[in-house]
């Protein structure tokens, strides 16, 4: 199986793939192969570069207007590169960006509609999913959701 810094070598083909590459190259320079650091801003020669860690560049959240929710995901990604995020929301565990493409590779997932590639599958299913993307040789890093969403109705409130 693949190891989990072997991302790169699963087949994606297709307008998917394509579209993909495209929204990646134009969205987030700082994953191309010319440009990438780890959160040292060390580069791949460098004789103590992580790939498990990611440096994403300060001004990134604030150019590229991305939801608060795909900031969290950006920076538990930045911290755990080289794993893929089971992201809980609501009753699915959701995966983002490079980790859809895992998700749909190995797992069997169909890509979601939409400009950003993910893909997720119900609470229920965790085990089976989990459980196939670590013996395929993926680690796996679950962010579960902690606020309720009337917890979250509440803190919105406050913010006004």
């Amino acid at each position: 199986g693949l190891g989990a810094g072997e991302a790169g070598a699963r087949v994606v083909s297709g307008e998917d793939a394509s579209r993909h590459q495209a929204r990646m190259a134009e969205r987030y320079p700082f994953l191309a192969a010319a440009k990438i650091m780890d959160a040292a801003k060390r580069r791949p020669d460098h004789p103590e570069y992580d790939p498990r860690t990611l440096h994403i560049p300060p001004t990134f959240f604030k150019d590229a207007k991305i939801s608060p929710g795909q900031q969290q995901w950006w920076t538990f990604k930045a911290q755990n590169f080289d794993s893929v995020l089971l992201f809980k929301m609501g009753k699915f565990y959701e995966m983002f960006e490079m980790d859809a493409f895992v998700g749909v590779d190995v797992l069997g997932l169909s890509l979601m509609k939409g400009d950003q590639p993910h893909a997720g599958f119900p609470e229920i299913r965790y085990h089976d999913m989990a459980e196939g993307l670590a013996r395929a040789g993926y680690r796996v890093v679950v962010v579960e959701q902690t606020e309720t969403p009337e917890g979250l109705a509440r803190r919105n409130e406050e913010r006004k």
